[in-house]
């Protein structure tokens, strides 16, 4: 059952730009004017551009604010429960704590902002509130820890289809886990899984996704402002929920997909790194290559100076400006 706040928004955003009076509000919802007051008033602090006037209450411009309730109502597929947070440290974190109580595969943690938000190999993920899209999935696939890497491949592919198809935009991936819009990176991916010793299989997997939509205030940190952007789709209406929904949906058919190599064929069409001449950064430090291609195995191929080479599993890489 909705909330009266999601249920006058859901109200709202039926006629945009047009006044609908609290009293209709308050007969249609069964509540209280003062009800609707109140739930309009959060509206306005969550940041929803509402106009009160003599007539009643009016939704103005386009609205992009991450909702649990636009979310669900976008979802296509059945199944997910959906958890949403103004701001938590990181979604990763708490949706481990989730796993690790026993909640279902398909549980979703989603936030407006993470004051902790974190990246591959140890790195901060910078998370300002309402300029991004920021959710945690939890899968419980049925395969050996080896074959992790096929879960940040195969969500990698599903965020750069949901951003074409929300967005007609063409993104590219840089390996392992980047999401590229032009030459700088909108979208990274950590995925963080808890292993059965045992059995050597995964018990649970939680895939944590960032992306950038709207340019922050004050722009990136300057560690970042060379090689981070954002999608630049200030203005256009319901993006973040659309987005969201779509990663959603998109994860939930990959699980049965996973190993089957269904992703291989467009996570190589969408690679950038191919032909570029990267540097290849392990413990002992950085070491000039040539990137040939990607595997069936999602492992990068590179051939270093001396004509060696090497299919990647791990690690990191760094294009090489000319």
């Amino acid at each position: 059952m909705l909330s009266t706040k999601d249920s006058v928004l859901s109200e709202l955003m039926k006629s945009p730009g047009n006044a609908v009076s609290g009293a209709e509000l308050a007969r249609d919802l069964k509540v209280t004017r003062n009800a609707v007051w109140k739930a309009v008033s959060s509206l306005k602090n969550d940041g929803y551009n509402i106009l009160s006037t003599a007539k009643g209450y009016a939704l103005r411009g386009e609205c992009d604010i991450i909702n649990k309730q636009r979310i669900c109502e976008y979802i296509q597929t059945d199944g997910y429960c959906v958890h949403m947070y103004d701001s938590v440290d990181s979604t990763n974190n708490v949706l481990k704590k989730l796993a690790q109580s026993g909640a279902p595969e398909l549980t979703a943690v989603i936030a407006r902002e993470q004051t902790a938000g974190r990246g591959r190999l140890g790195r901060s993920f910078f998370s300002p509130k309402d300029s991004g899209i920021y959710v945690s999935v939890l899968l419980r696939p049925v395969f050996a820890a080896s074959d992790a890497l096929k879960i940040t491949t195969a969500v990698a592919v599903v965020v750069s289809q949901a951003i074409e198809s929300v967005l007609n935009i063409k993104t590219g991936i840089k390996w392992v886990n980047d999401i590229y819009y032009g030459s700088r990176k909108v979208c990274g991916i950590l995925t963080e899984a808890s292993v059965d010793l045992e059995s050597a299989g995964i018990e649970y997997a939680v895939v944590g996704i960032g992306v950038n939509v709207e340019p922050p205030e004050g722009g990136f940190p300057d560690e970042i402002s060379s090689t981070a952007d954002s999608l630049c789709v200030c203005g256009k209406a319901d993006v973040k929920n659309r987005l969201v929904a779509g990663i959603l949906d998109g994860i939930a058919q990959a699980r049965s997909k996973l190993t089957d190599g269904s992703y291989v064929a467009e996570y190589k069409a969408r690679s950038i790194l191919k032909g570029k001449s990267v540097s290849v950064i392990k413990q002992g430090g950085e070491t000039d290559a040539l990137v040939l291609g990607i595997d069936n195995d999602f492992r990068l191929e590179v051939e270093y100076n001396d004509k060696r080479r090497e299919s990647l599993s791990s690690g990191e890489v760094r294009i090489k400006l000319k």
